[in-house]
Parts: structure tokens; sequence; C-alpha cells
């Protein structure tokens, strides 16, 4: 769908997902928190610390299944939650005229 829009797609996983992200830059980022060896909790940790900025162009796409733990759903609303609170300490005040 990306493509058929006229965007270039890369596909990366774990640690080669942080190695193009630190070199490469990009535009956005959709990451899928199922990968191998590194995880994409292991991502966002590691923009967290080295690209904070990317942080609020990156969205997160993935499939955990209904009957996933509910401690693997908690962590993904907190991540979602940091985020958002990030974010608003990074947006000025919006204040009347």
């Amino acid at each position: 769908m990306l493509e058929r829009s006229g965007y270039q797609v890369q596909q990366a996983a774990g640690l080669e997902a942080i190695e193009r992200i630190d070199t490469d830059g990009y535009a956005a980022i959709v990451l899928d928190l199922m990968m191998p060896r590194v995880d994409g909790f292991g991502v966002i940790e590691h923009l967290a610390r080295t690209n904070p900025g990317m942080m609020s162009r990156t969205v997160i796409a993935t499939a955990f299944p209904r009957d996933a733990a509910s401690h693997q759903l908690d962590a993904v609303c907190r991540v979602i939650g940091s985020w958002a609170a990030a974010a608003s300490r990074r947006l000025p005040e919006a204040r009347p005229r």
C-alpha cells in the first residue's frame, strides 16, 4: 500500500532495523512489536535513548493474538502511554490569543 502511494519501503527486523535507523535515517517507521532476537520493545528503547524525535514518527502495527497474556497487552499499553506522555511534554502549550 505504501509503495503504491509512492513511498520507498524497506524491511528489517531487530538488530538490522536498529542499524538501518541509525545509519540511513527515515521519515517514518512502521514497527511490529513481535520480532526475533530484538523485539519492537527493544527498538523503542533504542529510539528513546538515541533518537527520541523519531518516536513521534513511529507507528506500532502488531498482531497480538486474541488470547495474548494480559501482561503482554499491558506492556503495549504502557509503551503507547509513555510515548503519548513524552510527546505531550514536547508540544508547545496552546495559548489563547
